[in-house]
């Protein structure tokens, strides 16, 4: 049975700058990403979370995704299964009070370029909630609506996203202890666990396990750096101490995971973490203009796709140009030999 490495890509978890990454390290060939299937087949009308079009996307595309060396996208676990493939599971973890936040700040910024373009959805529950939560002004008053008991079933996202991804229910039900059971099997069954907050680390460590020569991302859209520096206030996090249980559970689960695998390391590895943030923050400094994603950059995929080229473009440069005695350029050499 053929082994076929899958990168689930759970919302708000660096897709983005991973995505330069994973398109500088294959040939167009060699890698698919099943959001970006969904949105080209249906451009703004399709809904790559809807895990009944991930379901078709996957059926319609298997015989080409298992000729893949990697695989990404918004879907759960358990695709391996369709496919009939060995699988090697790879994900990102973020805090989770973080990403829901984060989350209902990025829907809203969609809703709010729909409703400039005149481009709502074609599904009507997803319409209907992310206009409720759109029209809330503040998010105290948005999770209001995500915590109400009578929430909508479309809202599931918005109930402990992570477990959803990773015990593969996807949004199908709400999760309960069976399925962070599920979750964390999964977990501890996986090839590799990043975390958010521990970004250049885990990327870094990716990079190992799948033997890339490119290791240093390319940022793509200021939205992380930007709620960063926001936070989320102490009342907040308060407020989901219970409703997000069955993530923070994951979560502390997933560090455990991550902790172990950086104490197998080497003290390079950290040394080159450090010099990847210092590149990371020089570009920023910069204010590169492939750091700002706007207007129909979120639907208009040519768009997107041409944005995200030239940051791929940016990422071979940066990489390539890597002094090979820094700790970046001893660790691509580790990376390149594993």
């Amino acid at each position: 049975m053929k082994t076929l490495p899958i990168y689930i890509n759970i919302p708000r978890t660096h897709n983005h700058w991973m995505g330069t990454l994973i398109i500088s390290n294959y040939a167009e060939d060699e890698c698919q990403n099943i959001t970006a299937e969904i949105l080209r087949e249906d451009n703004i009308n399709g809904n790559p979370h809807d895990p009944k079009v991930v379901l078709r996307t996957v059926l319609r595309e298997r015989k080409n995704l298992v000729r893949r060396k990697l695989i990404s996208g918004h879907m759960p676990y358990g695709v391996h299964r369709i496919l009939g493939v060995e699988p090697q599971y790879y994900v990102f973890l973020r805090e989770p009070v973080a990403l829901l936040a984060s989350y209902i700040r990025h829907g809203n910024k969609a809703m709010k370029v729909r409703l400039e373009n005149n481009l709502l959805p074609s599904d009507a529950g997803w319409s209907e909630l992310a206009l409720k939560l759109y029209n809330c002004p503040s998010l105290s008053e948005a999770l209001d609506i995500v915590l109400a008991p009578d929430f909508c079933p479309a809202g599931n996202a918005y109930r402990n996203l992570m477990t959803h991804y990773v015990s593969g229910c996807s949004y199908t039900e709400p999760v309960s202890l069976s399925q962070l059971n599920v979750a964390i099997d999964n977990l501890r069954a996986s090839t590799f666990v990043g975390i958010c907050e521990e970004f250049e680390l885990s990327v870094l460590m990716m990079a190992k396990k799948l033997k890339w020569r490119n290791i240093v991302p390319m940022i793509v859209g200021m939205g992380y750096v930007e709620e960063r520096e926001r936070g989320v206030p102490a009342e907040i996090r308060a407020r989901l101490v219970r409703p997000l249980a069955y993530d923070q559970a994951l979560y502390e689960v997933g560090q455990d995971i991550f902790h172990e695998a950086v104490l197998a390391e080497s003290s390079l590895l950290s040394e080159a973490a450090g010099q990847m943030k210092e590149i990371h923050q020089q570009l920023i400094r910069d204010d590169l203009e492939i750091m700002y994603r706007k207007g129909l950059d979120f639907f208009d995929v040519r768009r997107s796709n041409m944005q995200l080229q030239k940051a791929v473009e940016m990422a071979r440069t940066l990489n390539a140009n890597l002094s090979p005695a820094s700790p970046l350029g001893r660790w691509q050499k580790i990376c390149a030999a594993a």
